[in-house]
C-alpha cells in the first residue's frame, strides 16, 4: 500500500507543497536513497500483509489471534526473566493465567 499511497498523494503534495518539494529535489540531486526507502517499505508492507492473509487462510482467525496473544505474553515475560528483574508473585500468576487461557482458547 505504501507505494500506491505515495503515488496517490504525490499529486496533492505537489499542489499543496509545490515549491517546497521542488526545492528539496533541487537541494538533493540524487534522491535515489529516499525513493529506495519508500519503495522497499512498500514491498515489506506487502509481504507482511500477504503473510497475515496467508496465515489466516491456512488456519483460522482465532488461531492467528491466539498466536498474537501468546506473542504478547512472551514479549512481556521474556525481558523480565532475561534481565533478572524480581517478579512479584501476582505478576507471575497473571502471566501464567493469560498463557493458560490462550492455550485453552486455542484447543
Amino acid at each position: 500500500m505504501a507505494p500506491f499511497a505515495t503515488m496517490i498523494l504525490g499529486i496533492p503534495a505537489l499542489l499543496l507543497e509545490g515549491s517546497g518539494i521542488l526545492s528539496w529535489f533541487e537541494a538533493h540531486p540524487a534522491p535515489w536513497s529516499a525513493l529506495i526507502i519508500i519503495l522497499s517499505s512498500g514491498v515489506l508492507a506487502f509481504c507482511l500483509n500477504f503473510s497475515i492473509f496467508y496465515v489466516i487462510h491456512s488456519t483460522t482467525a482465532v488461531t492467528f489471534n491466539v498466536a498474537g496473544n501468546l506473542k504478547v505474553t512472551k514479549t512481556t515475560l521474556n525481558p523480565l526473566l532475561n534481565f533478572s528483574f524480581g517478579l512479584l508473585w501476582m505478576v507471575q500468576t497473571n502471566k501464567r493465567i493469560s498463557t493458560i487461557n490462550s492455550l485453552y482458547w486455542h484447543y
